[in-house]
């Protein structure tokens, strides 16, 4: 597994895995967090600096007096965990908090699949569409 902080303005990593060569991917941990009224760490932040292992990846984001976030992108064999953990530092309440995280696989010409001929997703129990 190789991984890297992507030379991005936002809080993206890249990956690769040595049986997948020429297939890049990347995670933006997270892209957007936001409530019902307001982005509260917009897709505009500052990528934060990135402390890259051999098996993980792991950020802190603080806005004083706004967010603070947190988190870990753990490779384990077939396996991604992401953990992110957010603490509100304002005085507004946040309501129908939101954390969008995105996997991108544009660069993968194995996965990549923009007509989404071959991309599949859950629309009712034990169903893919």
């Amino acid at each position: 597994m190789k991984i890297w902080r992507e030379n991005l303005p936002h809080q993206t990593i890249g990956f690769g895995m040595p049986d997948l060569p020429g297939q890049t991917f990347r995670l933006v941990v997270p892209e957007l967090i936001s409530d019902s009224r307001n982005p509260i760490l917009p897709w505009s932040t500052p990528s934060p600096d990135w402390e890259v292992g051999e098996e993980s990846a792991r950020c802190v984001i603080e806005i004083v007096g706004m967010i603070r976030m947190s988190a870990e992108v753990l490779f384990s064999g077939d396996r991604i965990v992401i953990d992110v953990s957010v603490s509100n530092l304002s005085e507004e309440v946040w309501e129908k908090a939101n954390l969008f995280t995105c996997f991108a696989y544009y660069a993968a010409p194995l996965y990549d699949d923009p007509d989404l001929s071959r991309t599949y997703l859950p629309v009712a129990t034990g169903r893919w569409k």
